[in-house]
């Protein structure tokens, strides 16, 4: 196992430019429309408590103030965000159903007539729209960065309903007032959807980690390499996916190899995880001697020690010439001493790229050419579980969550 482990290393100790990722991130469509529920159930329940400012007026001989206004009916109709181009996605609604109660209170004067009064009124908006661009990218650190882009508002269709008498006099103002209700909300809503878009996806991407350590002297590069690409099916992400030394970033010489491609969309996130991953934290264990092991006296108990190659009594070298012992001797440090320390550089398993916002369900793995996949759907939890890669052994692996 160690000389194979070598050998790889050598052949592919070349000093080339890697274009390739260590490691891929493929969200379907699957996994965009789980992310348009989640943004559905968070924009419903920020716009049902959000507050809409009193509003006042006058006109036609009527002075009027609008107070207390509350959201009583919020109602999503069909809601979707597609893959664009570039890094790009676009998040769309349709027919919303809104309404708002609220109070009034007004005062007439004409001549000498002079007419006060106050009431409840409510203002329904149906077919009410927006879309908003959503910008994908990458920050200095190596981090996936979300940012709105223009945000359009249709009210739709509005009706102003008094509660109680004088029509006439309430015709006067309502269209005034309802139109500077649905220009507030329009606002308000823009405002909504890109403070979701802006600081609370932000606000997790900014959670996931792009270096983890793994114990004292290895370091997980998690880096995107660019932003992530959106086309009309998917969008990927390319992680640079190295183990580097901790104290000495230097990266491997060698790059990685193509991965294997997806060929499947009913999950809703797959993860590719390269070869390259493990050769590069071979690299760093022989480059950094993790791999040397010095065979002397002191592994030996006694003088008495079956293990001894000379002996007066019962020992290994009455069996076996003193060459061969040495061999059997070396070979008996890889088993007993050096595998298991090259093992357990990984048993503990390593983070998956993910926010702490997000737990992976029904999870699956495949090995395929160069390519470890991981297929997994999603589900929105903050401070979720984290979902690790568990190398047991080399007949089989193992998804921790």
């Amino acid at each position: 196992m160690l000389q194979a482990i070598i050998l790889t290393c050598i052949l592919f100790a070349t000093c080339i430019y890697s274009t390739n990722p260590g490691l891929r991130l493929h969200i379907t469509q699957n996994g965009i429309n789980y992310a348009n529920t989640v943004a559905v159930d968070l924009i419903s329940k920020t716009v049902r408590s959000a507050k809409i400012p009193d509003q006042s007026g006058s006109g036609h001989h009527v002075e009027y103030n609008i107070y207390g206004l509350v959201i009583k009916n919020f109602q999503l109709g069909t809601s979707s965000i597609k893959l664009s181009s570039g890094s790009d996605l676009k998040w769309t609604t349709a027919n919303i159903v809104l309404e708002i109660d609220g109070n009034f209170h007004y005062k007439y004067r004409w001549h000498f007539i002079k007419i006060s009064d106050h009431g409840r009124f409510t203002v329904q908006f149906s077919g009410m729209s927006f879309s908003v661009g959503i910008n994908t990218g990458v920050d200095g650190n190596g981090r996936p960065t979300i940012k709105s882009a223009q945000c359009v508002c249709n009210s739709g269709h509005v009706k102003f309903k008094f509660h109680g008498g004088r029509a006439w006099i309430y015709n006067t103002f309502a269209g005034k007032v309802s139109k500077a209700i649905s220009n507030q909300f329009q606002k308000k809503m823009c405002g909504i959807v890109k403070n979701l878009i802006d600081n609370n996806a932000q606000k997790s991407l900014s959670t996931m980690k792009v270096q983890v350590k793994l114990g004292k002297v290895l370091t997980l590069d998690y880096r995107l390499m660019s932003a992530p690409k959106a086309t009309p099916q998917y969008m990927e992400a390319s992680l640079k996916g190295e183990i580097l030394w901790t104290s000495d970033k230097t990266e491997a010489p060698f790059a990685p190899q193509s991965m294997a491609p997806i060929t499947d969309s009913k999950k809703m996130v797959y993860i590719t995880l390269s070869d390259y991953v493990f050769n590069t934290m071979f690299y760093q264990a022989h480059k950094h001697n993790m791999l040397v092991f010095n065979l002397t006296s002191k592994n030996i108990k006694d003088k008495k020690d079956i293990l001894n190659t000379t002996c007066s009594g019962l020992c290994i070298g009455k069996f076996i010439p003193q060459d061969r012992a040495l061999q059997f001797l070396v070979d008996s440090a890889i088993i007993t001493t050096i595998e298991p320390m090259i093992n357990g550089l990984g048993t503990k398993g390593f983070p998956m790229p993910s926010t702490n916002d997000l737990q992976f369900q029904q999870s699956g793995i495949k090995l395929l050419s160069n390519t470890i996949l991981i297929e997994t759907d999603l589900k929105y939890a903050p401070k979720s579980t984290v979902l690790k890669f568990v190398p047991m052994n080399e007949r089989y692996q193992e998804i921790e969550i």
